[in-house]
């Protein structure tokens, strides 16, 4: 598949910003590929490369048709409207570990960050983060990377991101059909997962949580047994498209996720630690929120393998549940933390077939980042 027939996709369909990204790669220069290898990964989706955007410079090299692939500041010149669409500089640092592989998205980067070389995910994480960071030192323009898909191949568990400092974003929902976002028979969803680092994070070591991210992973056009888009996205609280801006507003958890469910509101206030959620309602449509909390007194697990330490009830418990599109939630005095998911009475436009028999029918959702975390953390920096 062409970039830009992928661009065409999110600008058409009312998507503000886009972030393209490669294995171990960014699109600082051009690129030829397999034509026929580029139609067969497309699948029905030719209607952009009739368009003068689109269509795409070829040539034969050596017998063989190839697509040429544009340089990201040539896609920005075709692609770009000031305050309307932006496309973001990224790359999916992709990482081997055995039969294992860790990836992590480097969002808004100049250049490519290498993979890293360790033994556990903990230390490559740590290493791919530290490289990101340093890129946006340089520049003194921000970055960050999101740890992706932790359940693709069971990667990443609960104690690799409770340990890793620099880590600030998990993948909570991934639209391939072999990212097991949300578990499989026997296996926790990555939103469980989620939750149980966060309580470590918080309760044990005193860092900020980890905020839940949403994303396709398009690899074509369509299909429901494909990585196709439309499956997951962010929506970020920015006062102008630039991708500084939204970089920022994403380190200070001002944006939700979502999987179809459009929030008019998600508030917190801080005085009255409540949260306050409000659906944009589509017609016909029931919506359930529910509050999910970390108790202050919740506490590791003894004689368990680590990745199981915080699976304790007290951790990500349902402490309220509203069937209505408009619902708030007042922090409890043992409360660490509380977030909240929103889900619809509907399916996705684009509903996913999943590889794993214990993923049930998908439901348009939207996820809340983890509030109330910050007075928790003081009063443990001060002991």
């Amino acid at each position: 598949m062409l970039p830009e027939e992928l661009i065409h996709w999110y600008s058409s369909h009312g998507y503000q910003f886009l972030g393209l990204s490669e294995h171990n790669l960014v699109a600082d220069h051009e690129g030829w590929i397999v034509t026929s290898e580029a139609k067969r990964r497309m699948g029905d989706g030719h209607a952009c490369l009739e368009s003068d955007t689109c269509k795409p410079t070829s040539r034969n090299a050596e017998g063989v048709e190839q697509w040429r692939l544009k340089s990201l500041a040539e896609l920005r010149h075709e692609f770009e409207h000031s305050g309307q669409f932006l496309l973001l500089e990224n790359e999916e640092i992709t990482n081997d570990l055995g039969p294992k592989r860790i990836h992590l998205t480097a969002v808004n980067i100049s250049t490519s960050i290498p993979p890293a070389e360790g033994q556990e995910p903990a230390s490559i994480l740590d290493q791919c983060l530290h490289g990101i960071e340093a890129d946006s030192l340089r520049r003194g323009e921000p970055a960050v990377g999101i740890v992706n898909h932790p359940n693709f191949a069971w990667a990443v568990g609960a104690d690799s991101l409770a340990r890793v400092s620099a880590a600030r974003f998990l993948e909570i929902f991934n639209g391939h059909p072999y990212a097991a976002s949300r578990g499989d028979t026997g296996k926790r969803s990555a939103v469980r997962v989620w939750d149980m680092a966060n309580a470590e994070r918080i309760l044990e070591r005193g860092w900020p949580p980890l905020y839940g991210v949403a994303g396709d992973d398009t690899h074509v056009l369509s299909g429901p047994a494909e990585a196709s888009p439309g499956r997951g996205w962010i929506v970020v609280r920015a006062r102008r498209l630039r991708a500084a801006e939204l970089v920022n507003a994403m380190l200070t958890g001002d944006f939700y996720a979502s999987t179809g469910v459009s929030l008019n509101q998600c508030s917190f206030d801080e005085r009255q630690r409540r949260l306050s959620i409000s659906v944009n309602a589509a017609s016909g449509v029931a919506y359930q929120v529910d509050f999910f909390a970390t108790k202050l007194s919740a506490h590791p697990l003894e004689h368990v393998p680590a990745g199981d330490r915080w699976d304790s009830p007290s951790v990500g418990e349902l402490v309220k549940r509203v069937t209505s599109p408009m619902a708030d939630y007042s922090l409890a005095a043992d409360d660490a933390y509380v977030r909240a998911t929103i889900t619809a009475s509907t399916q996705p436009s684009n509903p996913m077939k999943s590889n794993y028999t214990g993923d049930g029918v998908q439901l348009e959702q939207a996820f809340t980042q983890p509030v109330g975390w910050q007075r928790n953390r003081r009063s443990k920096e001060s002991n």
